[in-house]
């Protein structure tokens, strides 16, 4: 975790000082601080992978379904029922809280949306809002001067069989999680399209038409899976949603790290200059009696 933080950072330091507004049409116009932003969300937004089955094991070798601090509080009455084939705390299809010694570099599925959300916790992590996973797939190509268009997949607009693992692939299964290279994003990840739907932290009431009332138990998904038939339902822009609880086979998760996790620490010099915090005891009155 700390080793990919410090490649995190170092490689924003490296983006911001390369890509001034002049040389990256898209950054024109930015903040200093947007600009950061934008860089990060393009080339450090994810995990390179989603999410597997070995990194998830730690997880539940560690006694994480044990661990309450780390799930939201709306779970703890089904956690009880977040077990596997034959009872024990895991993903729905493993089997005595072990998955199969070949599917360590697959990705996992079968569990919920609180039990990713839970694991992201432990590690330090969080899913990607929708707005962020989209960015991260679908980042904005400047296709003439003056004129940015969003990809319709990670690679460019039009499928390939080959850059995805959908239906159209022939498996009926997840694949290994660092397969079809060829339809990494701009920012180098890897299965943003094809193999399972990825959970997001974003209420598909929050994202969808308000039109459709959808429920609030209701979460985004984002990618398309290895049974997904249709080519137009794993765009990066299609969305679809589950209930939180629901544990398919079909759905596993990507996680991402916060923009303050990405932010080099202070040197000496800059904690010495900065300037001292204020006293609360006046402002407090005034945050207590303050109306929204």
């Amino acid at each position: 975790m700390k080793s990919l933080r410090m490649i995190l950072c170092a490689l924003a330091v490296a983006l911001l000082s390369t890509a001034a507004p002049d040389r990256t049409p898209l950054l024109r116009g930015l903040s200093l601080h947007d600009r950061i932003a934008q860089l990060i969300i393009v080339r450090g937004y994810g995990d390179y992978p989603t999410s597997n089955n070995a990194e998830y094991q730690r997880f539940v070798d560690a006694g994480g379904y044990e661990q309450l601090e780390f799930w939201h509080e709306e779970s703890l009455p089904a956690l009880l029922d977040f077990v596997d084939q034959t009872g024990a705390p895991g993903p729905r299809f493993w089997n005595d809280g072990q998955c199969e010694p070949d599917a360590h570099h697959l990705p996992v599925v079968g569990v919920s949306w609180f039990e990713a959300s839970a694991y992201a916790r432990w590690v330090g992590k969080q899913l990607p809002s929708d707005a962020e996973w989209t960015k991260a797939a679908a980042w904005p190509v400047e296709s003439a001067p003056g004129r940015v268009a969003q990809r319709r997949y990670p690679w460019g607009e039009s499928f390939a069989v080959r850059k995805a693992h959908l239906y159209g692939s022939g498996q009926n299964a997840p694949v290994p999680v660092d397969e079809f290279p060829g339809g990494t994003s701009v920012g180098g990840i890897h299965q943003l399209i094809g193999n399972v739907w990825e959970w997001t932290s974003t209420p598909l009431a929050d994202a969808a038409d308000p039109t459709l009332h959808v429920s609030e138990s209701v979460m985004s998904v984002r990618g398309g899976a290895f049974d997904t038939y249709f080519e137009n339902h794993a765009t990066c822009h299609f969305q679809s949603g589950e209930h939180a609880l629901s544990r398919r086979r079909n759905i596993g998760f990507r996680l991402a790290l916060p923009m303050s996790d990405l932010e080099p620490p202070k040197t000496p010099d800059q904690q010495e200059h900065e300037p001292e915090a204020q006293e609360p005891a006046e402002q407090t009155e005034e945050l207590l009696f303050a109306t929204p």
